[in-house]
């Protein structure tokens, strides 16, 4: 049977040129917020205190600057809350279209046909709509990030971004092992509850047998290593986090020592108003490239319900 597939294609064709081109513009636009504060403080080191029309005119740019930026933002998520809006009206239709045109339709509750479109159109939303254009918003983040660090001084900058690029490891290391421990304890916690289900379906049984100390017994032992499974997947949390911050403090220390021996002895241009700057702006970048990867892991765990059955009338 052919299927419709909601995919990126299927978003674009419903969402009006006009739209997307608005929609790209305020991304691009809002993307400097996050490296607005770097250029601005690492500026303070250039200001002219002993001037006061300097200082003015720093103020004034960073108070445009600012406001520009935050008007772009609420633009984009009005553009955006309009955007989910088209797509939720087109797929809801393309639900219950396919719903209707169905034969299983015949047998189905109205009632359960209903919440069942409601539900998966809901999760769609959240993971998918929501995901897509958010991922859009923060790839303009990453080249705006990148843009600032190049330009702020291109040898630090490529020394930062690798040095930053580290925090990446403890996520790709520490993933399957979560997975791994996630697994054992939802596989130990659905043995909790099936032997709680299976206590209490024979509870009668038990109780004239007299054998009530023996399932006890059996769901003490399941109760302790499903908590045990819990603490250790606790545990694999911390530890990676703990490796996080340890790789943490390397790239936020270690590309500072760097840029002050470059400055101290010349090498560069490297300046303290450029270490400031990448210091506040470098980490972004990784810390953006984080944030995409987990919106597509969110994304393909939809995969399977932006299946819809293809209609006739």
């Amino acid at each position: 049977m052919n299927t419709q597939q909601i995919n990126f294609k299927w978003v674009v064709k419903h969402v009006p040129i006009y739209l997307q081109i608005v929609f790209l513009v305020l991304s691009a636009i809002s993307a400097f917020e996050g490296v607005l504060n770097a250029v601005l403080f690492g500026q303070l080191t250039n200001i002219n205190f002993s001037n006061i029309d300097h200082v003015y005119k720093f103020i004034g740019l960073a108070f445009g600057a600012y406001l520009i930026v935050y008007i772009a933002m609420l633009l984009f998520y009005l553009v955006q809350n309009r955007i989910v809006m088209l797509l939720n009206i087109a797929l809801k239709q393309e639900y219950f279209y396919s719903k209707f045109a169905n034969s299983d339709m015949k047998q189905a509750r109205g009632a359960d046909v209903i919440n069942s479109i409601s539900g998966t159109a809901k999760e769609i939303e959240q993971k998918y709509f929501f995901g897509i254009t958010d991922i859009v918003q923060f790839v303009f983040n990453v080249v705006a990030s990148a843009i600032v660090v190049v330009e702020t001084n291109l040898i630090l900058g490529i020394i930062y971004l690798l040095l930053s690029a580290l925090t990446l490891i403890p996520s790709y290391i520490g993933k399957k092992r979560m997975n791994e421990k996630t697994e054992k304890w939802n596989k130990s916690n659905s043995q909790l509850i099936q032997a709680m289900k299976d206590i209490f379906e024979g509870r009668l049984e038990i109780l004239n047998f007299g054998v009530r100390h023996l399932f006890f017994k059996r769901f003490d032992r399941i109760l302790v290593n499903e908590e045990d499974k819990y603490r250790k997947m606790n545990n694999c949390q911390f530890q990676v986090q703990f490796i996080a911050w340890l790789i943490s403090l390397v790239t936020l220390l270690l590309p500072i020592f760097i840029g002050l021996l470059f400055m101290q002895r010349g090498w560069f241009n490297v300046t303290v108003a450029a270490i400031i700057t990448l210091s506040l702006s470098a980490d972004r970048v990784v810390g953006y490239l984080r944030t995409i990867a987990l919106y597509q892991t969110q994304i393909h765990s939809t995969d399977a319900i932006r299946k819809i059955k293809s209609y006739n009338f």
